[in-house]
C-alpha cells in the first residue's frame, strides 16, 4: 500500500466486457481525467469496493484518512443500483459513507462522486434515490443546463460564459432531492429534461462534496461504444440507440471541462 499523498479512487464496478479491455475500467478512466486536468497530487490509488478484500480495503482507506495520506476521494460509476439492499459490498460502502458524510465525523478531505458515486453519496446524505419516475434511460452525450448557483462558485470558472455542459450519460436511476438534514448545505449542479439533479456541490458547512450524474471521464469514442454495448445487450431499444449514438457523434463532448472543475475542487479553489 502506498504511503504517498494521493487521491483515493473507489472503483464501484468490475470489468465491462468489450469496453474495459479497450479503454480501461472506471478507475483507469477517472485517474486519467484527473491527471490530464492537473490535480496537484499527481498520485492516485485505486481501492476496489466491489472485490472480495473489503475489510482490508476499508482498513487502508480509513488509515489513509487518519494519517493524512489520502488527500481526496472519488467514487466511480457502476452498473449496480445505489439503493440496492443485501449486497455485501454496497452495504459496506454505505457504512463507510454514513460515517464520513455524517455530522459526527465529517470527511476531512474533498470527496467527489460520478453517476453511481453521485447517487450513493446522495442516498447517504438523506436524499431519495431510485428509478427515474419519468422512465427510461438517459444516455449518450447530453447537454446539461448548469445552475446559476453552481456557476457562481470559483471551482466552476472553466464554464465561465457558458450555460450548458455536454457530458456523457448512462443511467436510469436518479437523485430526486438535495440533502436537507446535513450540517452542510448543497446546490444542484444543473439539470436536463430527464433528470432535475445532474449533480450537487456543497456550499457551506464542514463537508466538501462535488458530484456529477454524468461521466466526465468518458470521452467521445468510449461513450459511443458504451451506447453500442447497451444496444447489443438489449438494454436500449433501437430508437434509443439511434438517438443516443447520434447525439454522441454530433455534440462536442465536454468531459475535459467538467474534469477541470473537478481539478479545481481537489486543488481547493
Amino acid at each position: 500500500m502506498t504511503v504517498d499523498s494521493h487521491v483515493a479512487i473507489l472503483v464501484c464496478d468490475g470489468a465491462i466486457d468489450g469496453i474495459t479491455q479497450r479503454y480501461g475500467d472506471f478507475g483507469d478512466n477517472t485517474a486519467a481525467l484527473l491527471a490530464q486536468q492537473g490535480v496537484r497530487t499527481h498520485k492516485y490509488y485505486v481501492y476496489g469496493t466491489s472485490t472480495s478484500q473489503l475489510t482490508e480495503t476499508y482498513h487502508h482507506l480509513q488509515q489513509g484518512l487518519d494519517n493524512g495520506t489520502v488527500s481526496g476521494m472519488v467514487l466511480t460509476g457502476s452498473r449496480s443500483d445505489a439503493f440496492a439492499t443485501g449486497v455485501v459490498w454496497i452495504d459496506m460502502l454505505n457504512t463507510f459513507l454514513h460515517t464520513v458524510l455524517g455530522d459526527q465525523n465529517p470527511c476531512p478531505v474533498p470527496i467527489a462522486g460520478i453517476c453511481f458515486g453521485h447517487q450513493i453519496m446522495a442516498k447517504n446524505l438523506g436524499c431519495t434515490v431510485g428509478r427515474n419516475p419519468l422512465g427510461g434511460w438517459e444516455c449518450g452525450t447530453t447537454p446539461i443546463a448548469i445552475s446559476s448557483s453552481a456557476l457562481a462558485l470559483p471551482m466552476f470558472e472553466p464554464l465561465a460564459g457558458a450555460s450548458t455542459l455536454n457530458l456523457s450519460e448512462f443511467h436510469q436511476d436518479v437523485v430526486l432531492d438535495l440533502p436537507q438534514s446535513s450540517s452542510s448545505s448543497f446546490v444542484s449542479v444543473g439539470s436536463t429534461a430527464k433528470c432535475a439533479i445532474q449533480g450537487m456541490v456543497s456550499v457551506s458547512g464542514p463537508l466538501r462534496v462535488l458530484t456529477f450524474q454524468g461521466h466526465p471521464e468518458f470521452h467521445r469514442d468510449l461513450i459511443i461504444d458504451m451506447v453500442q454495448h447497451g444496444y447489443d445487450g438489449k438494454i436500449l431499444t433501437q430508437k434509443e440507440y439511434d438517438a443516443f449514438s447520434q447525439a454522441s457523434r454530433d455534440l462536442e463532448n465536454q468531459g475535459a471541462v467538467a474534469g477541470a472543475v473537478l481539478a479545481n475542487f481537489f486543488n481547493g479553489k
